[in-house]
């Protein structure tokens, strides 16, 4: 996931990359990182755009869309909810 951070993994797919049950993986993934899958995949996500954004590489459409979320509007709402501010307030600090 963090080598192919804009891509989408779903539950299922993970699963059988482990060889496990869809509810098994949930259960091991949660043990092992105290976080959903969904949440990781969010975390490492907004790592990226977090850098793509400082390093003046894109702006904030294209850093969400680089990134993966294939809505900026749900970027922009997550990026607040994360990190307490939106992007374009995160570049201006």
């Amino acid at each position: 996931m963090q080598e192919n951070y804009s891509r989408h993994y779903s539950v299922q797919e993970l699963a059988v990359m482990a060889g496990l049950s869809t509810s098994h993986f949930r259960l091991v993934f949660k043990k092992v990182t105290g976080q959903s899958i969904l949440d990781y995949q969010n975390q490492i996500k907004l790592g990226k755009a977090k850098d793509l954004l400082l390093s003046g590489e894109c702006n904030v459409t294209e850093a969400a869309l680089h990134t993966g979320f294939g809505n900026v509007y749900y970027f922009s709402r997550l990026f607040k909810q994360v990190m307490g501010c939106n992007p374009s307030d995160y570049l201006r600090k």
